[in-house]
């Protein structure tokens, strides 16, 4: 029995310091002036339920530093925009802040999520043929660490990954909505 009990101790101990890094950042994390954080009633729609965060918070290595960072959905103090931005941690336990998009329109916030990506291999919405690759476009992207995935719910989709060389988020679409279904629809 008490190894029993003993065991179940280093499990919670173990369990709190999985917990405590997320919630230590969010509680750390400094929001802009003139933004804030949704309320659950701008949060409401159904798909939102799929994710504990409801697609608006999400945590990760974003800039492969080992240390974690957080990405936002965020909402204009005026109720006139919002935007996705990111905080990036560093070893002093302070955030260097991104502002990756603002879309004018709150209401557009019902249908735009963030999720996780986790390091792989992607096809890119040029890659998968909803147009021919540009310049400064690649068919398939090789992802070292996490990135932050913004979309809209059954449509468009992008990856913000960090860009070491630049020091800063490079986006990368990954599908195109429009296209897949003007092809679908053709008669």
């Amino acid at each position: 029995m008490r190894v029993l009990s003993c065991l179940l101790k280093v499990a919670i101990a173990g369990l709190a310091f999985l917990v405590a890094p997320a919630y230590l950042m969010a509680a750390d994390v400094n929001i802009p002036d003139g933004w804030r954080t949704p309320i659950e009633g701008e949060l409401n729609a159904g798909w939102r339920k799929k994710d504990a965060n409801q697609f608006a918070t999400v945590s990760g290595d974003f800039n492969g530093d080992g240390i974690p960072d957080e990405a936002r959905l965020l909402i204009s103090l005026d109720l006139q925009r919002f935007g996705l931005f990111v905080f990036l941690s560093n070893n002093s336990g302070r955030f260097r802040t991104y502002r990756l998009d603002i879309k004018a329109g709150i209401t557009q916030l019902d249908a735009m999520g963030i999720s996780k990506i986790l390091p792989g291999n992607y096809k890119t919405a040029c890659g998968k043929g909803y147009w021919e690759c540009g310049k400064e476009e690649v068919p398939t992207i090789s992802v070292k660490h996490d990135c932050i995935e913004y979309f809209k719910t059954e449509s468009a989709s992008s990856y913000f990954c960090w860009n070491n060389q630049n020091k800063s988020f490079k986006r990368i679409w990954i599908s195109d909505w429009r296209k897949k279904h003007l092809q679908l629809c053709k008669w």
